[in-house]
């Protein structure tokens, strides 16, 4: 009996996975030892804006983009529990003044 043909083409997909995690790996090897170059030595200005918009046009590509970091509208939970306790009880007076109406 003849062994099964494989369908699709290229290697099957846990290799695919390695040999594309094996392919970033050295993409990181190479960005690095450039990133560590360039504080000795000045890259040709051509050389560093096409690397720049390379990784801009990979960056605004991938379908995951990172968490967008909202505007301080209020304090976070921490910040307002440490405001809290820092404030004496009486500071709250209903007319912004801090002063309770007794006098001292």
């Amino acid at each position: 009996m003849a062994a099964p043909i494989a369908l699709g083409n290229g290697p099957p997909p846990i290799e695919r996975e390695n040999l594309l995690r094996e392919k970033w790996d050295r993409m990181e090897v190479l960005f690095q030892t450039i990133r560590n170059n360039a504080r000795q030595f000045e890259y040709p200005a051509p050389s560093i804006a096409a690397l720049e918009s390379i990784l801009m046009r990979m960056y605004f590509e991938s379908p995951l983009q990172p968490p967008q970091i909202p505007m301080m509208a209020s304090q976070p939970p921490s910040l307002v529990g440490a405001n809290q306790m820092e404030m004496p009880d009486d500071a709250l007076s209903g007319d912004g003044t801090g002063d309770d109406g007794e006098n001292s």
